[in-house]
């Protein structure tokens, strides 16, 4: 049992495997809210009000995740260039 809900994303440790001080067991994430960074050509972003829906699907996967669009950077600011 976890003391937290989320997907594991990297194991580090192993039966009779030995370990230091501060060694990361486990990376959990919650990925049910993620970033997803697109390029867009040329017009296309104008299709791309804030709040609009968004179908993504993954390569090579039939699967769709609903998403929506938060908020657009300033140009030439990725959405994680502090301002």
């Amino acid at each position: 049992m976890s003391p937290i809900d989320g997907y594991v994303l990297a194991r580090n440790v192993s039966p009779g495997r030995r370990f230091e001080k501060d060694t990361e067991f486990y990376r959990i994430a919650d990925l049910s809210h993620v970033w997803i960074v697109a390029e867009l050509f040329g017009g296309e972003d104008q299709h791309l009000r804030p709040s609009a829906l968004a179908s993504i699907t993954r390569q090579n996967q039939s699967h769709q995740v609903p998403g929506s669009r938060r908020r657009q950077p300033a140009a030439g600011r990725s959405a994680d260039t502090p301002r």
